[in-house]
């Protein structure tokens, strides 16, 4: 195997423990959020807030993963 391909087990172990933090660190933000959004679901104007709350902080959280990984990555293998 050459280089690239050897480090190909690291390099996704290192990405999988960047989604690991990123979701680790959000852990309580995610929970509070799941309970709010449980509790709005329930009420009669429920579904309209949902929607936007999760047109919102869904892409929100989706956006931190993806700014944590590189920095996982470029620590992991460092930068050129």
């Amino acid at each position: 195997m050459d280089n690239g391909l050897r480090e190909l087990p690291d390099a996704i172990a290192a990405y999988a423990r960047g989604i690991e933090g990123a979701i680790g660190r959000g852990a309580f933000y995610t929970l509070v959020f799941l309970l709010v959004v449980a509790g709005i679901g329930f009420a009669p104007i429920g579904l309209g807030i949902l929607l936007v709350l999760m047109a919102v902080v869904l892409p929100a959280i989706g956006v931190a993963v993806a700014l944590e990984l590189p920095s996982v990555v470029r620590d992991r293998f460092g930068s050129e």
